[in-house]
């Protein structure tokens, strides 16, 4: 399904899909319940992932003179924001002034200021060539490790995003019927 699009820079765009969304996941317990249960597991998911995501880019991404991340890449999608409600984490206070390309504003001297769970998507499995060779050639069985980590965190996030197509369809038929009843 395609979910609606989140403008960059629109606060009212990405309050408007947060509040829709938090609506839908309370259309109907049952769903909700099992997205809840899998975003249990994505949790877990992403500690075991943090590690490996530490080790690497702490050593290359603190000393990299232009840093992949830029704003842009840190405002959430629609999915973000389902997995942000899944885990109950609370959307970022973004700062809506800043270019898109300027450097992200949660990107700190340490690296990103946000815990992993609290990134979009885009931050989570995205490395450099520089940062991805490194790991890859300087431990095999760790990399190995990592890249099922990273699939199976993918896989928990479309379970989660599945489920809440069916809340999102009870959604768009909740404000089809308001809006047949306010024309009365």
């Amino acid at each position: 399904m395609d979910f609606p699009e989140v403008e960059f820079g629109s606060k009212s765009s990405l309050e408007s899909a947060n509040n829709r969304i938090r609506h839908a996941m309370k259309l109907d317990t049952d769903l909700a319940g099992k997205i809840q249960a899998v975003s249990e597991e994505l949790k877990k998911t992403f500690l075991s992932l943090e590690p490996y995501f530490q080790r690497y880019t702490e050593k290359i991404c603190k000393k990299c003179p232009t840093p992949c991340c830029v704003n842009r890449h840190g405002f959430p999608d629609f999915e973000d924001l389902i997995v942000f409600n899944a885990l109950s984490q609370p959307v970022i206070s973004f700062d809506f002034n800043k270019k898109d390309t300027a450097p992200c504003q949660f990107l700190g001297r340490g690296g990103c200021t946000l815990e992993r769970c609290a990134r979009s998507y885009r931050c989570t499995w995205y490395f450099c060539d520089k940062v991805f060779e490194i790991f890859e050639t300087e431990d095999k069985e760790a990399f190995k490790r990592f890249e099922h980590l990273l699939v199976q965190l993918g896989q928990q996030r479309m379970v989660i995003t599945d489920l809440f197509e069916r809340l999102w369809i009870l959604e768009k038929e909740f404000e089809k019927a308001k809006g047949i009843l306010t024309t009365y």
